[in-house]
């Protein structure tokens, strides 16, 4: 049985933050393709709009070229309708029906996924792997035991965010070694990120 694992987000932009989680959750779970697929229309209000969902999905192909077991789905772009998780794990449960899912999200997630639409119907098609970054420790979680399908991964973490590296742009301040060259490259060539409101 293929061991799939699939990381969501509005990669507005990509960084190194998503790409080591994602490269931490494949090794210590042994799975064997990744799927990074950006938000099409987001659950949550964002503080500024996004970019388009093509300029996003390019920055993700961009973002994980080099990364054999990286894959990049056009799942929530093409969708209409908000971006849940559910239905995202739906699609991937038709695509792959004899394959394990794990869906890959931040440990701060994890404290919000009460609130997401269908939580029970989320751990019946696929496993969560809650991934520590700067600022949340598995220490934070307190509780009820937690579900056998959900995996507490501490790492390192990469002490970056798509919103710090939007206002460095903004700032004209660099953002290399933030995130890969070719998606830095991007942003500069296509002036992304420059105004205070993203078009």
């Amino acid at each position: 049985m293929n061991r799939i694992g699939i990381i969501g987000g509005s990669f507005n932009p990509i960084h190194y933050g998503h790409l080591f989680a994602a490269e931490e959750a494949r090794v210590t779970f042994n799975l064997d393709l990744v799927f990074f697929v950006p938000t099409g229309v987001p659950v949550w209000e964002k503080e500024e709009p996004l970019l388009q969902g093509e300029t996003r999905l390019r920055m993700v192909l961009l973002g994980t070229q080099d990364n054999p077991f990286f894959r990049v789905s056009r799942e929530e772009i093409d969708r209409s309708g908000k971006s849940f998780t559910v239905l995202t794990l739906q699609s991937f449960h038709h695509l792959f029906p004899d394959s394990l899912l794990f869906f890959i999200t931040g440990m701060d997630a994890l404290f919000q996924f009460h609130k997401w639409r269908e939580p029970e119907k989320i751990l019946e098609l696929a496993e969560l792997i809650a991934v520590s970054r700067p600022g949340y420790s598995l220490d934070q979680f307190s509780g009820p035991p937690l579900n056998p399908k959900i995996h507490l991964l501490k790492t390192v973490g990469v002490a970056v965010s798509s919103r710090e590296i939007r206002e460095r742009v903004r700032k004209g301040l660099p953002i290399k070694y933030l995130l890969p060259p070719p998606v830095e490259a991007f942003i500069h060539e296509n002036k992304l990120y420059r105004e205070e409101v993203s078009k």
